[in-house]
């Protein structure tokens, strides 16, 4: 769970908005920020391929083309082949498509070994009422010699009983060919959250969230304001307002971004306060000050 005492006393939060605590928080998982995934993803693997080598000559490319093309296919169907068998629990079907060396890193940094996710590999019968789906699109391959980079994403369904999950990630796999088998050495994910569609709000009721916001520490302010029919937040006077969107009536959010914010109010009805929370985690509370 997040630490905000500590980053408080890093001094990190000198001038928040709801963008530094997203660039907080997702830097503690070992996420960098100002970059999509899935840019960030496709240009770990465009910059390996710039400094490991130079593209084949022109008299070459076409008959490269087009055996690339079928490895491309060929890694494609060994992704979507290696994740069903995962989401089934056909642990040794899944075993086949990585090294002995392999490594996952998932969304929070964590770093498997081949054998720690076997033991994760489950039957779905194991689990009453379990039922695991995922859905593979959106591909991007680069190969380079016995090294192939594909990042594609995720859209997972996880069924508990009456219980439905969803959630998306973005992957970058990498495979090493060895004996003209093409196996994966190393996999990473990060999880993406896309936007909700934005409520249809009456802007007067923005009024009621104009002010200044402080957290019980009092060393964190936000400041909300309207221009128009839009609200805006930032951290100081002096930053850019950043505007924020209506997911309902009193939550908002900004626009690739996961945070939300949500304002409280008392018993009356009155704004007292908001908090800016990231999928199941508080981040940190803030009163209305004036």
């Amino acid at each position: 769970m997040l630490d905000t005492a500590a980053i408080v006393r890093e001094g990190c939060f000198r001038h928040l908005t709801l963008k530094s605590y997203k660039r907080v928080y997702l830097s503690r998982l070992g996420v960098e920020m100002g970059i999509p995934v899935a840019k960030k993803l496709h240009a770990a693997s465009l910059l390996f391929f710039a400094v490991a080598s130079q593209l084949p000559a022109r008299a070459q490319s076409e008959p490269a083309l087009s055996h690339s093309s079928s490895i491309e296919r060929g890694l494609v169907e060994a992704a979507r082949a290696r994740h069903q068998a995962y989401a089934h629990g056909e642990c040794l079907d899944w075993a086949s498509y990585v090294s002995a060396d392999f490594h996952f890193i998932d969304s929070a940094g964590h770093s498997f070994t081949r054998d720690q996710e076997m033991k994760e590999c489950q039957p779905q019968h194991a689990v009453a009422g379990s039922k695991n789906e995922r859905v593979l699109t959106d591909f991007h391959c680069q190969i380079n010699g016995n090294l192939a980079f594909l990042d594609y994403r995720e859209d997972e369904i996880l069924h508990l009983g009456d219980t439905k999950l969803n959630r998306s990630f973005r992957h970058l796999d990498t495979f090493e060919r060895h004996q003209r088998k093409w196996t994966v050495i190393h996999a990473m994910e990060v999880q993406i959250f896309d936007d909700p569609p934005i409520a249809r709000i009456e802007p007067a009721s923005f009024d009621a969230f104009v002010g200044q916001y402080e957290s019980s520490t009092g060393g964190m302010v936000d400041l909300i304001s309207r221009k128009g029919d839009k609200l805006f937040g930032q951290g100081a006077a002096d930053d850019t307002p950043t505007e924020l969107f209506p997911e309902s009536s009193d939550t908002f959010f900004i626009p690739g971004d996961p945070t939300r914010m949500t304002f409280v109010r008392d018993e009356t009805g009155k704004v007292a306060g908001l908090v800016l929370h990231f999928p199941d985690r508080e981040i940190v509370r803030e009163r209305k000050v004036r």
